[in-house]
């Protein structure tokens, strides 16, 4: 399509640039205002991809009229409608506000949807795994298709294109996530140990967790799991 707007699911930082490879033209990033205070990468950030900031305290309105002013001019936008990484590898809630999005754009649709990315960097964790990642359209929705639909409609279409569960795809085709520090931060993620039920007694080592309080531990495996 000649103008379109891009959603895809949110697993690591650099899903805007492994979706930006993936399309032949430039396309505006809508994006927190974080980016803006990450000084030279900030500079790189701003100069290759024009986000469209999102400011914290600001209403949603705001960004969604950034977006459709965008798209009217004829240029292609990409948002994660998840509006943040996923913690557990499966796509978060998807809110009807970013169906109506794409039906007030009057702009065609393309979702696009990253596998792989949860156990190569997941949101909890440190450093990035040596293992298999992939990115692919699902669909291609035209104006006229759009025309057709609801926002309701359309958010659902989004959200069935977009679900991904990273542990069931796991257990269907393992792939090996090799790292050194495979448990590291995994009590960002659980805070209650499993054994004794206290709060806040987690800790972990290299490829290991443990409780502060009980005899509980337990090793990471390069599949994700214990």
């Amino acid at each position: 399509p000649d103008n379109y707007i891009v959603l895809s699911n949110h697993v690591t930082d650099y899903d805007p640039i492994l979706v930006a490879l993936s399309f032949p033209r430039q396309m505006y990033f809508v994006a927190s205002e974080h980016v803006y205070r990450a000084g030279f990468a900030s500079k790189v950030l701003r100069h290759v991809f024009e986000p469209i900031a999102k400011r914290k305290g600001t209403s949603d309105t705001v960004t969604v009229m950034k977006s459709i002013r965008a798209l009217r001019e004829g240029k292609n936008v990409c948002l994660f409608p998840e509006g943040q990484k996923s913690f557990d590898g499966r796509t978060g809630q998807i809110n009807i506000a970013t169906g109506k999005l794409v039906k007030a754009s009057k702009a065609s649709l393309i979702t696009y949807k990253l596998e792989g990315g949860y156990f190569t960097t997941p949101r909890w964790g440190y450093g990035i795994r040596k293992g298999k990642m992939y990115g692919s359209i699902v669909n291609i929705y035209t104006k006229e298709d759009l025309d057709k639909l609801s926002p309701e409609e359309i958010t659902d279409l989004i959200k069935k294109d977009l679900w991904e569960d990273a542990y069931q795809r796991q257990s269907e085709n393992p792939i090996a996530y090799k790292g050194k520090n495979l448990a590291k931060g995994l009590e960002h993620a659980f805070c209650v140990c499993p054994k004794c039920k206290k709060i806040d007694t987690i800790s972990s080592i290299k490829n290991k967790v443990f409780c502060t309080s009980c005899d509980f531990s337990a090793t990471i495996d390069k599949f994700g799991y214990f």
